[in-house]
């Protein structure tokens, strides 16, 4: 028979180990918090760990950390957008996984599609919103961002999702060896591709967001605005690529498809410019 009081002693070192760990991560957290301006707001899910709130002129980050699976954290940070609708457009629906993790990772309602990069498309999972195509968003800056905070810090991985006007980032990394050094190079890294993403979808000055050029319409498809052929300039929706008499985007100022509404398009090669474009918002009326 062993003796009974050994196993009351390893817990209570588990214990105390855990306790110190838990301790450490704290610190960490608010050590962030005082370098980058912002502060510790207490989790309403969980007592353990409180969260860093950090506000900028144009985004509020929220930044958490959460165990993981074989003694990592995995560090989280959700960047919300504070420009107005006049100054930066909606991100699509968009999850990005390691290939490794399986369809169960993204929600039912996504449908699998390409990054358009090959390095990308051999190493993750890309999913997007009905399937819609998302290749404007990995341009050269975006998937350098995200290799290398995938490949950094001992443990390979990362998880992007992207809606509405967030961007959700979670990356892994060993326990042991987080620190609050550590815990702001991975955040200085996820600022990296959080700001290249955003680039994609902010207005210019004069209103006008730049994408990537679309293949050319059939010949027989028809205007959603004036129900006509497609026969003189046009242009095609970025979203959901519906095509459009130019004349008939810039009267309407936006996509005609009901549930998209898109304000960006691409403008076919040969027609005026051959770099795509979107145009600027009509104004609005406001009333005193």
């Amino acid at each position: 028979m062993g003796f009974p009081g050994r196993d009351i002693i390893r817990r209570a070192v588990n214990a105390y180990q855990s306790a110190a760990a838990v301790e450490r991560l704290r610190r960490a957290l608010e050590s962030v918090a005082r370098a980058r301006g912002g502060e510790t707001v207490r989790d309403n899910y969980t007592d353990t760990l409180p969260r860093v709130r950090m506000v900028d002129a144009d985004r509020v980050r929220w930044l958490s950390l959460n165990r993981g699976a074989r003694g990592t954290i995995r560090v989280g940070l959700v960047s919300r957008s504070r420009l107005e609708e006049e100054e930066m457009h909606d991100l699509p629906s968009l999850e990005l996984h390691p290939a490794w993790c399986g369809r169960d990772w993204a929600v039912p309602w996504m449908r699998p599609v390409e990054a358009g990069d090959a390095v990308l498309d051999a190493r993750f999972a890309v999913y997007s919103g009905e399937g819609r195509p998302v290749a404007h968003v990995f341009n050269p800056q975006v998937c350098a961002a995200i290799l290398a905070l995938h490949y950094g810090f001992d443990v390979p991985g990362v998880d992007v999702t992207l809606g509405g006007r967030a961007i959700v980032l979670r990356k892994s990394v060993r326990g042991e060896r987080l620190t609050a050094r550590l815990l702001e190079e991975v955040l200085d890294r996820m600022d990296v591709l959080c700001g290249s993403i955003t680039e994609i979808f902010r207005v210019d000055s004069d209103g006008i967001v730049h994408i990537d050029v679309r293949d050319e319409v059939p010949a027989d498809s028809r205007c959603r605005v004036c129900g006509e052929q497609l026969e003189r300039a046009t242009v095609t929706c970025a979203a959901c690529e519906t095509p459009h008499h130019a004349d008939c985007w810039q009267y309407l100022g936006r996509c005609a498809i009901f549930g998209c509404g898109s304000h960006r398009f691409t403008r076919r090669a040969g027609e005026g410019e051959s770099e795509a474009r979107g145009v600027r918002r009509p104004g609005r009326l406001r009333l005193r």
